[in-house]
């Protein structure tokens, strides 16, 4: 599963409606809109592909609507998010990603923005459950990519694939008006301080061989009670 969340930005995700019709995507995309936004009706005109799914609900930042949606989704193959700012260029750019994470494992495009950086990672449904969180409950928008970006590092489960291009439309590399969602995530409230005192935190306190041990443990009782593998979408 995909998630999306988008405030005030309908014109955003039109063009990822078709930049996903160009490419032949397919997979699960779930929508997460804030009922407050003032252009919710625009984006309720919009015309979605037939595997997305529309929610509505109280404003949230991105950790907040990751948690939402693992609680909501806790069985799903695989999960990633994809900003509104992201136009994917390669083709079955979704599959191509779900099926280098597979279960177990860490897959991430290259985003022609942050080289060396997972970002927009694919994460195997299986490790996301055996980690037990999808984003830490301290943070709220920023380092939420970053946390997995750590844990594939340590675990060598990060699987580059820089021929699936999902181009990172963002006004830091002039590909994107710094619009007003942009101003408000880096500006007024200092959660981003926040976040980035929550992601140090869980950094210098994670016992990496106690993870990859809960790891390994899931890794061997999941095989012992599959003998088929499960669908991507």
């Amino acid at each position: 599963m995909f998630l999306c969340p988008s405030r005030s930005r309908p014109h955003n995700l039109q063009r990822l409606i078709d930049a996903y019709d160009k490419t032949h995507a397919y997979v699960k995309m779930l929508i997460r809109l804030d009922e407050n936004d003032p252009k919710l009706n625009d984006y309720l005109k919009l015309v979605f592909p037939e595997t997305w799914i529309t929610c509505i609900g109280k404003q949230v930042k991105m950790g907040g609507a990751m948690r939402e949606t693992f609680k909501e989704f806790p069985d799903e193959p695989f999960y990633s998010f994809i900003g509104d700012d992201t136009i994917p260029r390669t083709e079955h750019w979704d599959m191509e990603l779900a099926y280098t994470a597979g279960d177990w494992e860490i897959a991430y495009p290259n985003d022609l923005l942050q080289e060396g950086m997972a970002t927009h990672p694919v994460i195997g449904g299986k490790l996301l459950r055996a980690v037990g969180y999808w984003t830490l409950p301290c943070l709220t928008h920023l380092f939420t990519d970053t946390v997995w970006d750590h844990i594939g590092k340590e675990l060598d489960l990060l699987r580059y694939r820089e021929d699936v291009i999902l181009e990172h439309c963002h006004w830091s590399n002039g590909k994107a008006p710094r619009d007003e969602i942009y101003i408000r995530e880096f500006n007024g409230k200092n959660y981003h301080y926040e976040d980035e005192a929550c992601f140090n935190h869980w950094k210098q306190n994670l016992d990496v061989n106690t993870l990859r041990k809960t790891i390994a443990e899931s890794v061997k009782a999941s095989s012992k009670s599959c003998s088929t593998s499960e669908a991507i979408i």
